[in-house]
């Protein structure tokens, strides 16, 4: 196995990327302890100031963009991918000065240098064809717009399914072993321990805030809810996966992702958004169910009286106590949140719009009229059908094509139950959530991974 010195790595991912194993025993649970804790502090420096947060998230890319480029390593891009996925979220919920879809373009830029510096770098059909046939509506925008509005709504509609495309590019490509994959979980989860701190921080300092029964802004720092709730749950589902199937790890190791995974999905229930949980519950159930080993099933089920028996009669009665009662009433509800109807509203504009659709950007408009004011997208998948018309219903077509085709491919047992729990999460948050986050286009990239190999087959390329 290939080792070399962690000063090459950017920042705190020196921590967890190198050298490959610290020890027969796996990872060292101190040096892992010590990168979760780098973010506590960082995060709290991050919500008092926006230049820290700034500056956090373009030396990120930077330093990253620099190690992926300093060696033939493309499992280096896959590490930093997931560092830029988990902080997208702690950019925007603290002020960071760089642009909106910041997180999708700097993990297209790192995952494309990667794929050109390895040896091999073939493009899937399918994905591109996907994306491709997103490109003809675009004359619609422009010609609709002002230039400037134009160049926005193209960037910020189009920037999910480009990274979604670049994502599938680069992982199918990649080769990584079972001690690779574990520690990309975990590189995932550092930020995710600075959002939930930054949201306990704000709870903690701000005693006016007032639970209403529906999503909350102010107890995640006047950022979207529904994007910090959705993060906290992917850090949830992360942290269960890697108890379930990381490998070699210590008892401490596994009670402290244990207790990160009820940290994040607690800090997910105050945000009263109730998707990211649901997601992360049915993408975990999922994951022992096709693993169908006693090792495994053994561990879920021990996990799930954990918390089955920590939530019943800790955590669920202080919560509602601070919530005045209203948490549990949140999440029994079962409503779409007007999600129906903007759906229903997106066949209506495709159906007039056949052809080439409205364009991208362009539906939220035509939706003012029923929601007195222009409204985003809520499902990924009507909102191409209303912007790109029956070319958008062509990519669709490619795109599920495509996952029946990653789910079918030939795989080891537990490489394809990891395929399946991650399609799942990726699928409902583009049902849920469109593609407000680079998340999705990411998870669905990793579950393209091109295989699981054993300790020494390969050489990090």
């Amino acid at each position: 196995m290939n080792r070399y010195p962690a000063q090459t790595t950017p920042g705190a991912l020196a921590y967890l990327t190198s050298p490959a194993d610290r020890d027969s025993e796996g990872f060292r649970t101190t040096e892992i302890f010590f990168y979760f804790l780098l973010h506590v502090p960082l995060a709290l420096l991050m919500v008092r100031s926006p230049l820290i947060s700034t500056l956090h998230a373009l030396l990120t890319f930077v330093f990253g963009f620099l190690w992926v480029l300093s060696a033939r390593r493309p499992e280096r891009a896959a590490y930093v991918g997931a560092y830029i996925v988990s902080a997208e979220v702690l950019w925007r919920m603290t002020g960071a000065d760089v642009f909106w879809e910041f997180g999708k373009y700097a993990l297209s830029a790192i995952l494309i240098i990667a794929v050109l510096r390895s040896k091999t770098h073939k493009l899937p059909t399918l994905p591109l064809m996907y994306f491709v046939l997103l490109l003809p509506s675009i004359v619609i925008t422009v010609g609709d717009m002002s230039l400037a509005e134009a160049r926005e709504q193209i960037g910020f509609n189009l920037a999910g399914p480009f990274s979604l495309m670049i994502s599938i590019w680069y992982f199918s490509n990649l080769k990584l072993s079972k001690s690779k994959f574990d520690r990309l979980l975990l590189v995932c989860i550092g930020p995710i321990v600075g959002i939930a701190t930054a949201t306990v921080y704000i709870l903690a300092t701000r005693p006016a805030i007032r639970f209403l029964g529906k999503s909350s802004y102010m107890a995640t720092g006047l950022g979207s809810p529904n994007q910090v709730g959705s993060v906290l749950g992917l850090g949830a589902f992360v942290a269960f996966m890697f108890f379930v199937i990381g490998t070699k790890q210590r008892r401490s190791l596994q009670v402290l992702i244990l207790a990160l995974m009820i940290y994040f999905a607690v800090q997910g229930a105050l945000t009263f958004s109730r998707g990211g949980l649901y997601m992360a519950l049915v993408s975990a159930i999922l994951l022992p169910l096709f693993l169908n080993d006693s090792r495994t099933r053994y561990k879920s089920v021990f996990a799930g009286l954990i918390v089955f028996a920590l939530a019943y009669y800790v955590l669920i009665p202080f919560l509602e106590n601070l919530t005045g009662g209203l948490l549990l009433h949140r999440f029994q509800d079962l409503s779409l949140t007007e999600r129906d109807v903007i759906v229903l509203a997106d066949l209506s504009i495709w159906r007039d719009n056949l052809l080439f659709g409205v364009g991208p950007g362009g539906a939220m408009y035509y939706r003012e009229p029923i929601f007195l004011k222009p409204m985003s997208a809520a499902t990924e998948f009507s909102r191409v059908l209303a912007e790109h018309g029956i070319f958008g219903f062509l990519s669709l077509v490619l795109f599920f094509i495509y996952i029946v085709k990653c789910l079918a491919r030939p795989m080891k047992r537990p490489q394809r139950a990891i395929v399946i729990s991650l399609i799942t999460w990726a699928i409902l948050y583009m049902l849920i959530y469109a593609m407000r986050l680079v998340a999705p286009a990411f998870v669905v990239g990793l579950a393209s991974l091109g295989s699981f190999v054993e300790e020494g087959d390969i050489d990090g390329h």
